[in-house]
């Protein structure tokens, strides 16, 4: 499972499918099939949740497939006093829906990979 996260994190932002290709000739046959519902769709917000911090970055790289399952979290107090924002924003994160449910799995990225 955590392989097949990883590779969803790398996918999520490359733009290259040989990249992808490569990555996801890794996976084991049930990595594979995690993979290819979360492809296709199949699986909820609950159940993986990629969370992106950012300040006024372009995250359009993110992919059509995945936004269903995106959360953009803005932490723009200064944008010249942005660095390193983005662990407070995970944290946030966390403790804002730890009572109500966190998805089963979360990535978290930069707003900027």
């Amino acid at each position: 499972m955590l392989k097949a996260l990883a590779i969803l994190s790398l996918v999520v932002r490359t733009h290259s499918t040989s990249f992808a290709e490569e990555n996801l000739a890794a996976l084991s046959a049930p990595q594979f099939a995690l993979f290819s519902r979360i492809e296709a769709g199949d699986v909820s917000k609950s159940q993986i949740e990629i969370v992106l911090a950012e300040c006024h970055d372009d995250v359009g790289w993110i992919r059509p497939e995945y936004a269903p399952l995106s959360t953009v979290m803005r932490r723009c107090d200064d944008a010249a006093a942005n660095r390193g924002r983005e662990s407070g924003a995970y944290l946030e994160h966390i403790v804002t829906h730890y009572d109500d449910g966190l998805a089963e799995w979360t990535v978290f990225s930069q707003g900027h990979a």
